[in-house]
């Protein structure tokens, strides 16, 4: 077991919970929930993935995250081709656009289609992160046992060495200052070993690097969702098929995008507004 040490910067324990069942046919019956609850989902196509320029749907300006209905008109406000919208479809595939377009009539694939629903309900498109060369924490779910966390899908691609690493816990209503505190960890990437944090329990959190000398956040802050033993296959199958997803969109996207659209997966699957 490796010891982290801790500084609290909150009073009280944080105590967690993780919900079960996010792949296969579990999945659905959570994104099923939380479908429900937008009236005009079943006319929709997809939603806006990445934007550049200023675009309107039947004349109102669109932005990142909006739903958007089959047979819609949008267009560019500028004929200059340097505008261009990627519409993420709720069958998986995406569609980037330079002109004006008609969108296409949804086309049904069920289980695949209540995840990005679920996904659409959370993301905003405000997150732009290039893709780090191995030295930023990575969006994952993290088993937590008596042992400790496995942080070997965060931190597996970084050097061995003295990590400082502030974790921020996102509690149901969103909000991210429900307990905040920083770790040492001395990690070896060879011999990954679980981390024990003390006080912290499952539940989703945002995980940043500190430099050692500041103590200032030095790059991305990604998204890990830490499950108890008995949900982590459940929650991991289902990440590793959005990740999948992710893998068929051009390099571009992938490079802008990934990360929020991972972050608004693990949000939805935890249960946070």
């Amino acid at each position: 077991m490796v010891e982290a040490k801790s500084s609290d910067r909150a009073s009280s324990r944080l105590v967690g919970f993780c919900r079960p069942a996010v792949s296969c046919l579990l999945v659905v019956l959570i994104f099923d929930a939380l479908v429900a609850r937008s009236s005009a989902a079943d006319a929709s196509v997809g939603f806006v993935l990445d934007i550049g320029g200023t675009w309107t749907l039947d004349g109102s300006k669109l932005a990142g995250g909006d739903q958007l209905p089959a047979g819609g008109e949008i267009k560019p406000a500028s004929a200059d081709g340097k505008a261009f919208v990627v519409v993420c479809l709720f069958t998986g595939e995406t569609q980037r656009y330079v002109s004006a377009t008609t969108l296409p009539q949804p086309k049904s694939d069920g289980r695949i289609e209540r995840v990005l629903r679920g996904i659409q309900g959370h993301y905003h498109g405000q997150l732009v992160h290039a893709i780090s060369r191995g030295e930023d924490p990575a969006d994952a779910v993290v088993q937590a046992n008596a042992a400790g966390w496995d942080l070997k899908p965060v931190f597996g691609s970084l050097r061995a060495g003295k990590l400082t690493v502030r974790l921020t816990s996102v509690d149901k209503s969103g909000d991210t200052a429900a307990a905040t505190r920083d770790v040492s960890i001395d990690w070896n990437p060879a011999d990954p070993k679980p981390v024990a944090i003390e006080g912290l329990g499952p539940g989703l959190y945002r995980v940043q690097l500190l430099n050692s000398r500041s103590k200032e956040p030095t790059g991305y802050a990604a998204t890990i969702l830490v499950c108890a033993p008995e949900h982590y296959l459940e929650q991991e199958q289902g990440f590793q098929e959005v990740v999948r997803i992710t893998q068929g969109w051009d390099a571009k996207t992938r490079q802008r995008k990934s990360g929020d659209f991972l972050r608004a997966y693990l949000e939805a699957a935890a249960g946070t507004p």
